[in-house]
């Protein structure tokens, strides 16, 4: 697939894992435009671009991630790790190493959470609000999520840097064990550090759930916060990372839901869905 680059540019099961999300979005959305149109309250359409939005977010990052290899711009991670230690005295990572909390079970618990909530947790929440017939926010929180994740991913490239266990990986002792290589398979030491996607993604996520389900807000947050840690505990980020995930998140939501902005946003959803509906 040219989405992706080069096959040998990611681990074999990774490319593999995303060829196959390609081919089946591929047939997957033919057959929701077919069956859209024999629906009248927009159901298909709107888990149609749904899957439209995130299956772009992934073929960008995949591609910006095989780009920025090609970098010649000098790596971050020193003035990120500078950083960290005006603020705690070293990078929390490596302060967790030299107290030695490392655990094989916790590397395997938190390998899971890293992958497991930043997959799932953001687009379930999309099919939540479009089965709840929350058009108006269905179409503000993808777009707060487009937003994030777009500017993100150009502060990747202005702002290259790798992440402590790759960039400072003689300054651990401690090996985290063999669940962690997943994570690094899934990152392979791409210039994404700063800011972390993982921490902005979530946030919406989060702010979006307090926003329409104190319920599922409460139920999500010991996840979220088991995620966010586990950004550290796994040393793919510096704390700063994680700042400026949550600051990218908070700034393009205080802004997209702006009463004007919000208003167009509502506006231009409605007309698609009528139109595309019978």
């Amino acid at each position: 697939m040219l989405a992706f680059g080069k096959p040998e540019s990611l681990q074999p099961m990774t490319y593999s894992a995303l060829n196959f999300l390609v081919f089946g979005g591929c047939f997957l959305v033919p057959i929701l435009m077919v069956v859209g149109l024999k629906t009248k309250n927009g159901l298909a359409e709107g888990l149609m671009l749904c899957i439209l939005q995130w299956f772009g977010i992934l073929i960008i990052y995949e591609n910006l991630t095989s780009m920025t290899s090609y970098l010649t711009t000098s790596l971050c991670d020193s003035p990120l790790r500078y950083l960290d230690s005006v603020l705690f005295g070293e990078t929390p990572a490596i302060i967790m190493d030299k107290i030695g909390f490392v655990d094989p079970g916790l590397t395997v618990f938190f390998s899971f959470i890293y992958v497991f909530v930043y997959i799932v947790f953001p687009p379930t929440f999309a099919l939540y609000l479009l089965m709840k017939g929350e058009r108006e926010e269905l179409s503000k929180y993808l777009c707060v999520v487009s937003v994030v994740a777009m500017s993100g991913f150009l502060l990747y490239l202005l702002v290259p840097a790798i992440g402590p266990s790759a960039y400072y990986s003689a300054d651990f002792k401690n090996a985290l064990g063999d669940s962690s290589k997943v994570v690094v398979d899934l990152q392979h030491y791409a210039k994404n550090a700063f800011p972390s996607m993982h921490t902005a993604l979530v946030a919406i996520f989060a702010i979006f759930a307090y926003r329409n389900s104190k319920k599922i807000f409460w139920i999500s947050l010991p996840f979220i916060l088991a995620l966010l840690f586990s950004t550290i505990y796994l040393r793919q980020h510096y704390f700063v990372d994680l700042v400026a995930g949550l600051a990218l998140a908070f700034f393009a939501y205080s802004i997209l839901m702006l009463p004007r902005v919000s208003a167009f946003l509502s506006k231009d959803f409605n007309s698609v869905v009528a139109k595309s509906v019978p």
